[in-house]
């Protein structure tokens, strides 16, 4: 009768074990996947006026058209958006949805790889729903696109 108890313990233990290993398991991808959006909230960024906003997204059509053999026109070209922005690292957040007043970015890429993304798909397929300016409000530290 004791033999019984104790593989009844033992296979109780077990169980316990594995159920506890699968909750911690599925905890841990829950919290890697927790990690991937971004979140920014809404005062950080401000709204662009439509002059700036025309004049990116201007350059963004030009990249996604430009030749890929202009090596020259591309670096030119590169030089001129970046005197809209503090640097050529500045990041470029993809907003995937907004939930009570924070909104949710995919990992952010530099002005510069989005740039050569432009120049590689052949496409520009973001607008721009906000920016961010440093304190002079001359550059830009932070651009907001979403899917058009």
């Amino acid at each position: 009768m004791s033999l019984f108890k104790y593989r009844t313990g033992v296979c109780i233990m077990l169980v316990s074990l594995l159920v506890f290993s699968c909750k911690s398991s599925q905890t841990t991808k829950s919290a890697e996947a927790d990690e991937e959006p971004q979140v920014i909230r809404s005062s950080d960024i401000i709204l662009v006026d439509k002059e700036l906003k025309d004049t990116l997204e201007g350059y963004f059509k030009l990249f996604a058209k430009m030749d890929l053999e202009d090596i020259d026109g591309r670096d030119t070209k590169m030089a001129e958006v970046f005197e809209y922005f503090s640097s050529p690292d500045t990041p470029v957040f993809f907003a995937l949805y907004n939930s009570d007043g924070e909104k949710y970015y995919d990992k952010p890429v530099t002005i510069s790889r989005y740039l050569h993304y432009l120049r590689d798909t052949r496409q520009a397929p973001h607008i721009i729903q906000a920016v961010k300016l440093d304190e002079s409000q001359k550059k830009i530290t932070k651009i907001e696109l979403a899917v058009k």
